[in-house]
């Protein structure tokens, strides 16, 4: 699941809300997804969030296709 793995690599990498923000996603935006007030982002905000955790799409995808197993 994207959220789970979203905080998983937040937390390894020592990042927070605000380090994931730029012109497509806040940080209030952030916080309401790690928080399960929203529960999955649009296509758009999801390859913006990555991008901002210095990752690809298919990086992202092999971590929570990992952590589903």
């Amino acid at each position: 699941m994207f959220v789970d793995t979203l905080k998983k690599l937040m937390k390894e990498k020592g990042l927070r809300a605000c380090d994931l923000v730029d012109d497509d996603v806040t940080a209030q935006y952030i916080s309401k997804l790690v928080n399960g007030k929203v529960k999955d982002p649009t296509w758009g905000k999801a390859c913006a969030i990555i991008a901002n955790l210095g990752m690809t799409v298919e990086e992202f995808y092999l971590i929570e296709r990992t952590d589903d197993d």
